[in-house]
């Protein structure tokens, strides 16, 4: 079935879905953590997606003029006090005159991704606040669908940025551990958050194709 993919103003969680005469929200936040590390799986697997037929809900969300709450600020200074504290954790421990060792490396490495699965969280909870200014969607009808890339073109430009992402967090990893340097784990650090972000736009805006779970109707 063709749809026409809209961004939310200001809300990069939610995408709008114009499907035929229906329009959906999708929550692309409210998917697994396995999503998130593997982005791939928005396309791979079926999606939830909410049936909002109230044309005025769905431009209040979509509209730039209307106002809003400011939470925008909040995510963002927290985005920059989890990145600002996992790259403090290398200077504070030479600092103290802490032997490196690998195990410390290693202990560093899952700080930091921790502290960046907390900000993705915590981005999620002001995103899924902003939206619920308008729309409370858990009183809608949910539905699950699988959305196609929005040309083999674009699927092919993400997979490959995606893997080089991958590749750039893993070798700063092990760069990290064998020779721990306040340079490779800033490296670490910004690959890892820029490889988790990726599922954010493998859901473009644009027009694509969907199919609903259990519909046998034409795509």
């Amino acid at each position: 079935m063709k749809c026409t993919i809209e961004g939310v103003y200001m809300n990069i969680r939610y995408k709008v879905l114009n499907i035929g005469m229906d329009t959906y929200i999708l929550d692309i936040g409210g998917s697994s953590l396995w999503r998130t590390i593997f982005p791939l799986l928005y396309w791979i697997l079926p999606v939830n997606v909410y049936k909002v037929n109230d044309e005025k809900l769905i431009n209040k969300v979509l509209a730039p003029y209307v106002k809003k709450k400011r939470v925008g600020w909040q995510g963002f200074f927290g985005g920059i006090v989890a990145l600002g504290l996992g790259n403090l954790i290398y200077p504070s421990i030479k600092y103290l005159n802490i032997s490196i060792t690998p195990l410390t490396s290693i202990t560093i490495l899952l700080v930091i991704f921790l502290l960046i699965i907390g900000l993705f969280y915590y981005s999620n909870i002001l995103c899924g606040r902003k939206l619920r200014q308008h729309i409370h969607l858990e009183k809608h009808r949910k539905e699950k669908l699988w959305i196609r890339p929005n040309s083999k073109g674009y699927c092919i430009d993400v997979l490959v940025f995606y893997f080089l992402m991958v590749a750039l967090t893993f070798a700063s990893m092990s760069f990290s551990i064998d020779d721990p340097n306040g340079f490779m784990f800033t490296a670490y650090t910004v690959f890892l958050f820029i490889s988790l972000t990726i599922g954010i736009i493998t859901i473009k805006v644009g027009d694509t194709t969907v199919r609903f779970k259990g519909d046998s109707r034409k795509k």
